[in-house]
């Protein structure tokens, strides 16, 4: 195993052991729309850290063209709601990382879990489509 795998498969498991408080603002984060974070931290909503955490980058290769969204706009792609968005039945729709009964906190450990695999996933199969990839994430977590 490369150093690369192991920090990051390190990560993961920080991320769902609760070691990592990250997990937490991917809860929060989904609780706005990408536009109304900056208001909700000036309103005293949101903590500065989960609007900077929403908003770092996330940068794949998916069949060799670089893609780069902030974690807020991966995150909703993995729950399904860009297709919603559209408001058209899309012939592939990733899911949920989650189930509709987990805990809050469980609901916010398992996505935080879905963008750091999203990421290792990518590295080690960068041919694969991104549907591919959100599938695998999202079989692998509703197992735990």
């Amino acid at each position: 195993m490369n150093l690369k795998k192991f920090i990051s498969s390190l990560r993961t498991s920080a991320a769902f052991s609760g070691d990592s408080s990250d997990w937490k603002y991917a809860q929060e984060m989904m609780n706005y729309r990408e536009e109304d974070l900056p208001r909700a931290v000036q309103a005293g909503d949101l903590s500065p850290e989960t609007l900077e955490y929403a908003q770092g980058t996330i940068e794949l290769t998916i069949q060799g063209k670089r893609v780069a969204k902030t974690r807020k706009q991966w995150a909703r792609y993995i729950c399904g709601f860009e297709h919603a968005d559209a408001l058209k039945v899309a012939p592939w729709m990733p899911g949920q990382p989650f189930r509709s009964e987990d805990s809050e906190t469980t609901k916010g450990m398992k996505l935080h879990t879905a963008l750091l695999q999203l990421e290792s996933f990518n590295k080690a199969q960068p041919n694969a489509t991104l549907e591919e990839l959100v599938e695998k994430i999202n079989r692998g977590l509703w197992r735990l």
